[in-house]
């Protein structure tokens, strides 16, 4: 459990996002932020391996899994020439981000980005890392890709199929269960996304879980049990891994939530 003046286990996603929509998005300014977002006074939040973490285009923040109260970490620093789209853990708690053509890490404690390398990219909109420490990025018509985030190496590993996109992020679990956010490519604005599972050798939709009855997710993580979605109105999503279904668990209206991760060592429960 995440206490904003002792410890953060922090609430993804895939690994989400959706670029398209990302590309302009209204958002609030630079210096307005939500009134209920915490901003620890007493030095860094301190992260595990295990946290789970949320940003916006420019801003990076924990989540208290128990209460689904907002951490500031800190800016990535920038501007608004490179947009972040989603963001990813490693195994060991390191956490790096994308935007279009580009891998950054990112500083858990700061926020502050640093670029690694560039890579050949896309409508990049979820991203996540295995146990086995390999990174994989979904684009919106969800194509999955093998990315190396130090050298930019890229490796087509499949597509979703099924007439699914991506609409907002991947999150893979301790168990090799990865989930993944869906749209029906087919579907209209404002249709129910959906939990899926992806098969990581293939990048094919292996399991149809059912639909959230929320639409526009950008980012999803996982903790205690259920994977969280993360929405461009700024609402916090748990979701039953078992039936998709949603409940709303907080809403932070003037933000605009990018993408979401966790370490794929996060417990299945």
């Amino acid at each position: 459990m995440l206490r904003p003046a002792v410890a953060l286990v922090i609430l993804l996603t895939s690994a989400a996002c959706g670029p398209s929509d990302r590309e302009s998005p209204s958002r609030p300014a630079a210096d307005a932020e939500p009134p209920d977002v915490d901003r620890p006074d007493s030095g860094p939040p301190v992260v595990t391996p295990t946290s789970m973490f949320v940003h916006s285009d420019t801003t990076l923040y924990a989540v208290d899994d128990q209460n689904f109260d907002l951490i500031h970490i800190g800016e990535f620093g920038l501007g608004e020439e490179d947009l972040i789209t989603d963001l990813a853990v490693t195994p060991d708690g390191a956490v790096y981000a994308i935007s279009s053509d580009n891998v950054f890490a990112i500083d858990s404690e700061t926020g502050e980005a640093s670029l690694t390398t560039e890579f050949d990219g896309g409508l990049n909109v979820g991203m996540t890392f295995l146990d086995s420490g390999e990174l994989l990025v979904a684009e919106k018509d969800g194509t999955v890709r093998k990315v190396d985030p130090q050298s930019g190496d890229v490796m087509m590993v499949g597509k979703f199929g099924g007439g699914y996109g991506t609409a907002g992020d991947l999150v893979a679990v301790s168990d090799g269960t990865m989930f993944a956010i869906a749209e029906d490519l087919e579907g209209d604005e404002g249709d129910s996304n959906v939990l899926v599972t992806i098969d990581p050798a293939s990048g094919e939709v292996d399991d149809v879980i059912g639909p959230l009855g929320f639409a526009d997710v950008f980012g999803c993580a996982y903790a205690r049990g259920h994977v969280y979605a993360f929405t461009k109105g700024g609402d916090i999503i748990e979701v039953d891994r078992t039936t998709g279904a949603g409940t709303l668990k907080r809403s932070y209206g003037e933000l605009t939530f990018w993408g979401a991760g966790v370490s794929p060592t996060v417990e299945v429960e």
